[in-house]
């Protein structure tokens, strides 16, 4: 049982450690870019609410302003990735328990997702 856990936690643990240094990364990235750019006048870096299309568009630019949505972005989605993580282990260790709790907290924050973006 304690062997099952340790797979668990450390499957995780993963999720969240690379989660969190790709939105670091990205927010340096994005930081640096913009102060070795000429955007730095405020009038550029007045930022508009992005649909996904205007985003992809957006990073297609390398605007570093982008960058530093995507790392905002990245680091909004690593608690998602998390839960998916953990209910997939849980699944493959046949531990229905606890996939039912990751399943229910899956569609909470997807449901408090889909509400923003409508």
């Amino acid at each position: 049982m304690n062997n099952k856990k340790d797979k668990i936690d450390v499957w995780v643990g993963n999720v969240l450690l690379v989660g969190s240094y790709a939105a670091a990364v990205l927010l340096l990235a994005g930081l640096f870019a913009l102060l070795l750019s000429d955007q730095t006048s405020t009038a550029r870096l007045q930022s508009k609410p992005l649909s996904f299309s205007g985003f992809f568009s957006h990073l297609k630019d390398r605007s570093p302003l982008t960058l530093l949505n995507l790392g905002i972005l990245v680091m909004m989605l690593t608690p998602l990735l998390r839960v998916i993580t953990a209910g997939l282990s849980f699944f493959l260790e046949k531990d229905y328990k606890y996939l039912l709790i990751a399943s229910g907290v899956l569609i909470i924050l997807l449901a408090n997702i889909i509400s923003i973006l409508i």
